[in-house]
């Protein structure tokens, strides 16, 4: 039997490589990929102190303007640590990154974002932490094996994440999540599906941070909190974002970064 290896014509490093002829190389082992609006994103810079980097085209879909309004990097214990906010797109968007940032040889990739509640249990502001996901949207089937029902966050750092918030009085919960890539398009039916298969949240990006992170050989673990909830067919809304709840969760990724960093 002849085996036939298909190879992607293209990749990370035929599309980076001409990125940094003169500009340098971000030097991170971890980075936190942010899909947060702007003033979740404040939050989580702040916490960090995180800096912005120079004007310079690093990574797809962000311009060199862009990279110096989306692109930080902090100083935790003589490491450095690549934050990368305003990402909006989902699951392509988090794939491509996940690549890049894996040709750079970053190790560990911390999702950070928000998720719709498809479980009764959970409320709005809940804390979350995301224990596995379904690959129920195109970019993580591309990822995935045909035959793959659930992917699982990195074990060591779901713990980790666990222990923090039981540390810091915190009650979170770990959640399966569902992927979508059609905001307009969840129905009834779809969430149903969900639900049938153990998830509990749905958002954009979780299913293809694991599938791509997996692929790559990095490290993922993605954490957030509850922004809407749908239950007995009715929604409501996000039109709510919890000040203290940003900041209790950015300052348990930063203490998720720091014991990483120690």
């Amino acid at each position: 039997m002849i085996h036939i290896m298909l190879v992607p014509y293209l990749t990370p490093q035929t599309v980076m490589q001409a990125r940094f002829t003169v500009n340098p190389r971000p030097q991170w082992s971890l980075a936190i990929m942010c899909f947060r609006e702007s003033s979740s994103c404040g939050i989580l810079i702040d916490t960090f102190k995180a800096v912005p980097l120079p004007s310079y085209k690093i990574f797809y879909g962000i311009d060199a303007e862009g990279t110096s309004r989306q692109v930080f990097q902090a100083d935790i214990g003589g490491h450095q640590v690549g934050i990368i906010t305003g990402l909006s797109w989902g699951g392509p968007q988090a794939a491509i990154l996940v690549e890049e940032l894996a040709h750079l040889e970053v190790k560990t990739i911390i999702g950070y974002g928000l998720a719709g509640a498809i479980n009764p249990r959970l409320k709005k502001g809940d804390p979350i932490v995301a224990s596995s996901s379904l690959p129920s949207d195109g970019t993580s089937k591309a990822y995935s094996h045909s035959n793959q029902p659930i992917v699982n966050g990195d074990e060591s750092l779901l713990n980790l994440v666990e222990e923090l918030f039981r540390e810091n009085g915190i009650c979170a919960h770990a959640v399966c999540a569902a992927n979508i890539d059609a905001l307009y398009r969840e129905t009834t039916a779809l969430i149903e599906e969900f639900v049938s298969k153990g998830a509990d949240i749905v958002n954009m990006e979780t299913s293809a941070l694991y599938t791509a992170a997996l692929a790559c050989g990095v490290s993922s673990i993605w954490l957030g909190h509850i922004s809407d909830i749908l239950q007995h067919g009715e929604w409501e809304d996000w039109n709510t974002d919890p000040v203290l709840t940003n900041r209790n969760t950015a300052a348990i990724c930063y203490k998720l970064v720091h014991r990483l960093c120690l």
